[in-house]
């Protein structure tokens, strides 16, 4: 069996806690930086483990599947991911990041150790792939922490969606409704731009004193608009 192992250290500047997020959701990142098809699926046992399998493309063009391993979590210190692939390029993979407080910003170190057994994953090794996916995170880590300030968890690599004609048509009547309800314009602007710009996984769990935070708002005032958001169509109540 073959190895490689890359390590990659780099000064971000940026408070460590701006540096986090960008690795603890990886999910996101793994969108961010191309790997768009990835997915997670968990099943329970009935003794309660649970199982968690990935499937997506790590090292383009190849479709790999894998079951997550257990890891190590010290936020907002270290994270360990660990995974056993079933279909793929490669045999096993480990990503270990620090971090450290340094000065103003955060000293970064990443060590991504790739096992693998198929003479082909020997000819993308050498080809720098593997490395390149490495540094491909670590770029897009970069720039998160400079997007988490600025937008909370609403930070996402990806482009805004575009939308339908019948759905910016439905968007059109619910602006019409909340501005009738004599709601603040540039609030519900706001409201929109953050259901059409967050992460699906942030839009989908929206609350309204998170967004009084962010926008400047009287908590009272935030729940009203997500309340009128809700009638007029805009948001569901979960």
């Amino acid at each position: 069996m073959r190895e490689r192992l890359t390590e990659r250290e780099v000064f971000v500047d940026a408070p460590i806690e701006a540096v986090w997020p960008a690795f603890a959701h990886t999910e996101r990142l793994n969108q961010g930086v191309g790997s768009v098809e990835f997915s997670v699926k968990e099943v329970t046992e009935p003794n309660g483990l649970v199982h968690r399998f990935g499937k997506g493309r790590f090292i383009r063009p190849f479709m790999c599947e894998w079951e997550e391993q257990i890891g190590e979590w010290v936020a907002p210190r270290l994270m360990v991911q660990r995974r056993n692939f079933s279909k793929g390029p490669l045999t096993s993979l480990s990503i270990e990041v620090k971090l450290e407080p340094e000065g103003q910003g955060t000293r970064l170190h990443v060590v991504s150790r790739v096992r693998w057994d198929w003479w082909v994953t020997t000819i993308v090794a050498a080809l720098g792939l593997i490395d390149k996916e490495t540094d491909k995170r670590v770029a897009a880590a970069i720039k998160i922490a400079a997007l988490v300030p600025k937008m909370g968890e609403a930070w996402s690599l990806l482009p805004p969606s575009t939308l339908s004609s019948g759905a910016q048509a439905r968007l059109d009547s619910c602006r019409a409704k909340l501005q009738a309800r004599k709601q603040d314009g540039a609030m519900v602007e706001k409201l929109i731009e953050h259901a059409l710009g967050a992460p699906f996984d942030v839009a989908r769990r929206i609350r309204p004193l998170a967004l009084a935070r962010a926008f400047g708002l009287r908590e009272d005032r935030a729940v009203a608009l997500c309340l009128e958001a809700h009638r007029a169509g805009l948001l569901a109540l979960g």
